[in-house]
């Protein structure tokens, strides 16, 4: 879940072209004004003769709002949630998806799956299992297809993917380490690499980056998988790491 643009960034694309198209009607954008010329071609009444119906306009049905329609109120409120796989199917461990996963996205089709460590006991396996499951989702309960998420932040610390062992992928120091060099480059390496390795195994969504603010030195949760002590630093940091993981063939961060 990719070359997204962001909700500020379509919107100023819109108006621009809203305008652009609003000045060109108006022979305006050239610094010229449209004046009357003997070439000017009368104005024709299109309307149509007395007892003639207007003929029929069709607009193409909105592929979204018809998914909506079809969808149930209780499907609807269910794509709200993201729940690992056991809260989903009740089961104690969840490492691959079978009927009990089918039967589940049928009676409640969430909107999204994160999965953990627990999860991940191969390769093939973990790439097998998020394969179902959004077929699964596909087919069953609403036919919306479920964004499949991972907590993958990097470093030692948070890093269910490459910590696994099952996957011969980049790694990386902490992300205190990465921050305190002030190195946007290093932090966009970082988004890109996570976010394609994820893409590749069949994630759409990265729980990453933690843009948490260190302001208690002695605070050993947050600790040394923070990327930096003040707001403007971890947003220096955060945002390079988020564009490069967004593009085509990465995740959604």
């Amino acid at each position: 879940m990719l070359g997204l643009l962001t909700r500020r960034e379509a919107c100023r694309a819109l108006g621009a072209g809203a305008a652009s198209l609003a000045l060109a009607a108006c022979g305006v954008g050239s610094g010229q004004v449209e004046s009357p010329s003997a070439t000017t071609k009368p104005e024709v009444n299109d309307a149509p003769a007395d007892g003639a119906s207007a003929p029929a306009t069709t607009q193409a049905a909105d592929p979204v709002e018809t998914l909506l329609a079809s969808m149930t109120l209780e499907q609807k409120v269910a794509q709200l949630f993201f729940v690992t796989p056991e809260q989903l199917t009740g089961y104690e461990t969840v490492t691959a998806a079978g009927e009990a996963t089918r039967k589940a996205l049928a009676g409640v089709p969430v909107g999204g799956l994160v999965y953990f460590s627990q999860n991940i006991t191969g390769a093939d396996q973990l790439r097998q299992m998020l394969a179902n499951t959004l077929g699964y989702s596909r087919e069953v309960g609403a036919g919306v297809p479920a964004f499949l998420g991972v907590d993958e932040e990097g470093g030692p610390l948070v890093a269910r993917v490459a910590k696994s062992g099952f996957f011969n992928v980049e790694t990386f120091p902490n992300m205190a380490e990465i921050g305190a060099t002030g190195d946007a480059s290093k932090a966009a390496h970082v988004g890109a690499t996570i976010g394609s390795y994820l893409r590749d195994i069949g994630f759409s969504v990265d729980f990453a980056p933690d843009a948490d603010v260190l302001t208690n030195p002695n605070n050993t949760a947050i600790g040394s998988a923070r990327s930096g002590a003040t707001p403007p630093w971890c947003r220096a940091w955060c945002r390079p790491r988020s564009r490069r993981c967004l593009p085509p063939g990465r995740c959604r961060a």
